[in-house]
């Protein structure tokens, strides 16, 4: 998809990451890694890029986000493309330029350059060479000017940047916070759970050794019973009824006594499993605890170099304001500047064509005086026609008067 820009001789990385969507870390990184793009650095360290890099990062975003290219993929179809003469034609669909061109900084002094280039081969006066020479001095201040703003709008654009920079880093610090105080949230409660789990394993310990020590006391009940169920044969008969009898009570007091001691078993088996169970509750408990308190003391640490690298980038903002607030006052007082030489800029200009008029008026009347001169020649040269052909008759007659001399002579003499 084609993106419509302005058309200007160079661009500011703030410029080319609105026109063409990018952020100016990604066109950063693609400047480091094609070699076709090479911005210009100003006397700031500076950046400017061209049209051709704006049109290169053009191509650039269509092959790598549009057509899923890697970046050395990327390479080797620029590459290709070069090769086949259609990166042009791929430029040209890529980037639309608006109708009207956007004064470049290097435009505000083209008028005096075009006066001067007008002004080429006409004889000039003294002080049209020195109106020039003033002239060539305000261009260098208007120069000087432009590039300072320029400088000045790259480090707005860079200080606008690190605040951006600044406001992830405080957001992600308050991400940060707030996990950290879900984490200590889950950490008392697991330390809760942990005291209750603790306090129910005593419990159970209490429980457990209570039923331990009826275990034994059932098991010595047992073994009296047992004793007094091994009685000798030879008693009388009353005693083997009354035997018999309490044989019988013994028993029963034998089987009631065992139920009790299975039912006794199979409740400390049941507390040995909730035993072993709480304490693998415990263990796991434990060991989140341990990993909540290392996860802690990572976002704890974490938060710490947050903190420094906000505290960093608060210095180094508070140092880009001072230096924008200096650089505007420097502004403030080359607009001043400016404003005063461009006044002395239009009166020079108006002193300059006040003498190019003057020499105007100078070269008509030059020309009308060469066209006397002409005529002055012309007659000059019939004059001198005339006075030859006079001399050529008056030798003539001078030739005559002499022979007619000649002949008077030689009369007088016969």
């Amino acid at each position: 998809m084609a993106v419509t820009v302005d058309r200007k001789s160079y661009y500011k990385i703030g410029e080319l990451s609105k026109f063409l969507g990018l952020e100016p870390h990604v066109i950063r990184y693609w400047e480091s890694h094609f070699p076709d793009i090479r911005p210009e650095t100003t006397g700031t360290n500076r950046k400017l890029y061209t049209r051709s890099d704006l049109e290169t990062l053009a191509v650039i975003r269509y092959l790598v986000r549009e057509a899923q290219f890697s970046i050395e993929g990327a390479k080797r179809r620029i590459a290709e493309l070069k090769r086949s003469g259609e990166l042009a034609n791929l430029k040209l669909e890529l980037v639309e330029y608006n109708a009207q061109d956007v004064a470049a900084p290097e435009t505000l002094v083209s008028p005096v350059s075009r006066a001067r280039s007008s002004k080429k081969g006409m004889a000039s006066p003294s002080n049209q060479n020195d109106a020039i020479s003033d002239l060539t001095i305000s261009d260098t201040s208007l120069s000087e000017v432009d590039t300072q703003k320029v400088d000045i709008q790259a480090l707005q654009d860079e200080l606008e940047e690190r605040q951006a920079n600044i406001q992830l880093l405080q957001d992600e610090l308050e991400q940060c916070q707030s996990d950290l105080s879900s984490a200590r949230a889950e950490l008392e409660a697991n330390q809760t759970d942990i005291e209750v789990l603790r306090s129910d394993l005593a419990l159970r310990d209490s429980e457990l050794e209570s039923l331990h020590a009826a275990l034994e006391e059932a098991q010595k009940e047992l073994q009296s019973l047992r004793s007094k169920i091994d009685f000798p044969v030879s008693q009388s008969t009353v005693e083997q009824n009354y035997s018999s009898q309490a044989m019988l009570a013994l028993r029963l007091d034998y089987e009631a006594v065992q139920k009790s001691l299975k039912e006794l078993k199979n409740q400390l088996i049941e507390q040995t499993k909730e035993l072993e169970s709480i304490k693998k509750t415990l263990s796991r408990r434990e060991y989140e605890l341990e990993n909540a308190q290392n996860e802690i003391q990572s976002r704890d640490s974490l938060m710490e170099r947050a903190n420094e690298l906000i505290a960093s980038k608060a210095l180094e903002l508070e140092e880009c304001e001072t230096q924008l607030a200096t650089a505007n006052e420097t502004i403030s007082a080359r607009d001043t500047e400016l404003a005063s030489v461009r006044a002395d800029l239009d009166a020079r200009t108006s002193e300059l064509a006040t003498a190019n008029e003057t020499i105007a008026t100078r070269d008509i009347e030059l020309a009308t005086a060469n066209e006397t001169i002409s005529a002055r020649d012309t007659e000059l040269a019939s004059v001198h026609a005339y006075l030859d052909t006079r001399i050529s008759e008056l030798a003539t007659a001078n030739e005559t008067i002499s022979a007619r001399d000649i002949e008077l002579s030689s009369t007088i003499a016969s």
